[in-house]
């Protein structure tokens, strides 16, 4: 089968690997087209825009960083959405917001496509061996056409509803993964040791009120050396010292 690739960033490359593995056409699509060397070297045929790769394809997987570059690839002016795309199979496999999942989704069905949003869950190892995770939306008929591609690709394929849903699910699923990252920008050990600084903050800070207590009355024991009225003296100031009656105090 010809598949085209739109977006061969690491996922993106990865799945091409893994489809060429398994013995299909792969043509492919990126914006830096630097990064298509390593597949084109294997065999990967390149295209010049998303339109010509739409094209030259039976099915076409969109693989892509985030929603700015989703929405410039489907509405640009060499974009999707100015292929010839009856009859066409999309395959959106691209971690977006649900609403952008839907109206590029709703765009490419209006033109006699055939879409599914299948955003992935799994790293480039997992891509590479075909055991990602399958967060599938779209109708019952489109997700059975893109089926026999998706289980190539993934372990575990979970048809969570209509367009939109998996991006739903996968942004649940990421949702405390955010959470988590965000409560931890700073490095674990210094939230980890926040309470041990406060305590040797406060440790400190008793420790150096009873030294202060202890020098003034040495200071003032000291400044009456030979007088012939130490003891008196020792006794006095101890008395009016903040320091009296604790260890620190040297009388």
């Amino acid at each position: 089968m010809k598949i085209g690739i739109c977006g061969t960033g690491r996922m993106g490359s990865s799945i091409a690997q893994r489809l060429m593995s398994v013995g299909h056409e792969i043509g492919i699509w990126n914006r830096s087209s630097a990064k298509t060397k390593p597949l084109t070297d294997a065999g990967a045929k390149l295209y010049a825009s998303p339109t010509a790769l739409v094209e030259g394809s039976e099915v076409t997987i969109v693989m892509l960083l985030n929603d700015a570059a989703t929405e410039a690839i489907y509405w640009g002016p060499d974009g999707i959405l100015k292929a010839k795309l009856p009859g066409k199979l999309v395959i959106d496999m691209s971690t977006v917001r649900p609403d952008t999942m839907k109206t590029n989704g709703a765009s490419v069905l209006r033109q006699g496509a055939a879409f599914v949003e299948a955003p992935v869950g799994g790293s480039i190892g997992p891509a590479k061996d075909g055991k990602l995770l399958g967060l599938v939306g779209g109708s019952q008929a489109d997700v059975a056409r893109a089926m026999p591609i998706l289980e190539q690709l993934c372990r575990r394929i979970e048809h969570v509803g209509e367009l939109g849903s998996g991006s739903m699910m996968k942004l649940a699923v990421n949702l405390p993964l955010l959470v988590y990252w965000q409560a931890n920008r700073h490095p674990v050990r210094y939230v980890r040791h926040a309470g041990r600084h406060e305590r040797a903050r406060t440790r400190y800070r008793q420790s150096s009120r009873r030294s202060t207590a202890g020098r003034s009355c040495v200071r003032s024991e000291r400044s009456e050396k030979g007088s012939g009225h130490r003891s008196s003296i020792r006794r006095v100031n101890s008395c009016r010292a903040s320091c009296h009656g604790k260890r620190a105090c040297p009388l």
